[in-house]
């Protein structure tokens, strides 16, 4: 068990340019998670607990980087500072493991959450010191990487099982998590010596290696805030079996979706259904009701209609504009 800062660190590593990126990113972490925090009325619940998600995962990350930042100020504490660290990174994992399958991966029945809560436990009991640090610090080395695969994981499902918005987002979700992941990796205390030891006699050029690792995590931070919403329509689709409300059989191809009551329709049998009784099935509403004066005037939860195909989302509002759309 190491109780102070390795050897082979060289005193530039957090200090120069790139503890000026480092800060720069912890900094932007936390700002990024505040605005996640704040209520809009303009978001739908998906969208809000995907936000929470994510500013879950923004604190965990800020506080294991500061938290290392501490580890080597006073090398003295390094061992509980980074013990701690791998606390707050899997909190913050672990938040958006159980957003993404509780909405999005529901046939996994929870049980990546479950994992993740028994690797903090561990942690857990290990920072105070109920269980072996050492075995705790090498069941976390083996544990983290998991769990970042498997949120890889569960984005890749997606994007080949979903459309629109949802692919568009978790590629985006791939492509930070894997900048966020390759800069914690250079970050790793291997790869800060072995750069100390190439770059022994040039400080400046050190000084830059070790900016890299925060301007990836920077980057992929970015990526995180560049996110659109996803309406709850959208989600319900993907993750859950809907049949059409006339026919009763699996719905394929385009659909609409009732800006009301949420029922589903074949396209084709919601146009038959609108020359002959003008209304929804299933809450009597008239298909024609919303003008677009009032579906700008209403929540997206209550008057949103999706109109999708394969490979394309297209979202409109109920109504005469939602008619030319489906034509």
């Amino acid at each position: 068990m190491r109780l102070s800062l390795p050897d082979g660190i060289p005193a530039i590593y957090y200090h120069g340019i790139n503890a000026f990126v480092h800060l720069t990113a912890i900094a932007l972490m936390i700002v990024l998670a505040i605005v996640f925090l704040i209520k809009r009325n303009d978001v739908v619940r998906y969208t809000r607990r995907m936000r929470q998600a994510d500013a879950g995962f923004m604190v965990g990350y800020s506080a294991t980087k500061f938290l290392f930042l501490c580890a080597v100020c006073f090398p003295d504490f390094y061992d509980i500072f980074t013990e701690i660290t791998y606390v707050t990174a899997t909190a913050g994992i672990m938040m958006m493991i159980a957003i993404i399958e509780h909405y999005l991966i529901k046939k996994s029945r929870n049980v990546f959450t479950i994992i993740s809560i028994g690797v903090l436990v561990v942690q857990s009991a290990g920072v105070i010191g109920i269980f072996p640090r050492l075995i705790a610090r090498m069941f976390t080395n083996a544990a983290v990487p998991v769990m970042i695969a498997l949120i890889i994981i569960m984005y890749f499902l997606l994007v080949f099982t979903t459309a629109g918005k949802i692919r568009r987002n978790a590629l985006l979700d791939i492509v930070a998590i894997a900048l966020i992941g390759i800069g914690t990796l250079l970050d790793g205390e291997d790869f800060v010596i072995g750069a100390g030891n190439i770059y022994v006699s040039n400080m400046n050029a050190l000084d830059l290696y070790y900016a890299i690792s925060p301007g990836l995590v920077i980057g992929g931070i970015i990526l995180f805030a560049s996110m659109s919403s996803i309406d709850d329509a959208i989600v319900d689709f993907y993750t859950n079996d809907h049949v059409c409300i006339v026919h009763k059989g699996k719905i394929e191809g385009k659909f609409f979706v009732c800006g009301t009551c949420k029922a589903f329709y074949c396209i084709k049998y919601k146009e038959a259904i609108q020359q002959i009784d003008k209304c929804c099935w299933n809450c009597k509403t008239p298909f024609d009701r919303a003008t677009l004066a009032e579906v700008s005037k209403a929540t997206p939860e209550e008057t949103l209609t999706e109109i999708f195909s394969p490979g394309k989302v297209k979202a409109v509002g109920a109504g005469k504009e939602g008619e030319k759309a489906i034509k």
